[in-house]
């Protein structure tokens, strides 16, 4: 297959997979035109399956590539800057001896957060309820 047919057949997958995880279309086009121009770059001959690489350097290119170590809310964690701009918080809730991760948090947006407060349930229910932090 040739590379505009290739464009032609997954452009519109990829941009959609990269909408779901960027949450922002002019970065999901922007990451679609960067996947491309790399994969131009590749001997097409050597990828078995055209559609599982694109999807994998989709996804990875913009989604897992770019983390910095940051902490948040006191615990460490990971920032994705773009532009200088955060877009992206991951933070990890580990099991009471440290061996599992028993919840994995991925903020976007994380400007719209406030600083988490560990208090009573009730407190956080009441933050809850009102967005407001104590």
């Amino acid at each position: 297959m040739t590379l505009d047919q290739t464009y032609a057949q997954y452009k519109s997958m990829l941009f959609g997979l990269a909408y779901r995880i960027l949450g922002i279309a002019a970065d999901a086009e922007d990451t679609v035109q960067d996947v491309f121009a790399q994969f131009m770059q590749l001997d097409a001959a050597e990828i078995k399956n055209e559609k599982a690489y694109l999807t994998k350097m989709t996804a990875k290119g913009r989604f897992l590539g770019g983390f910095e170590p940051a902490r948040l809310n006191g615990e460490p964690g990971l920032l994705q800057k773009r532009d200088g701009r955060i877009v992206m918080a991951v933070m990890a809730e580990w099991e009471p001896e440290g061996s599992r991760i028993r919840r994995l948090y991925i903020v976007l947006n994380p400007e719209k957060l406030t600083r988490f407060n560990r208090s009573s349930p009730e407190t956080c229910r009441s933050q809850r309820r009102t967005g407001s932090t104590h």
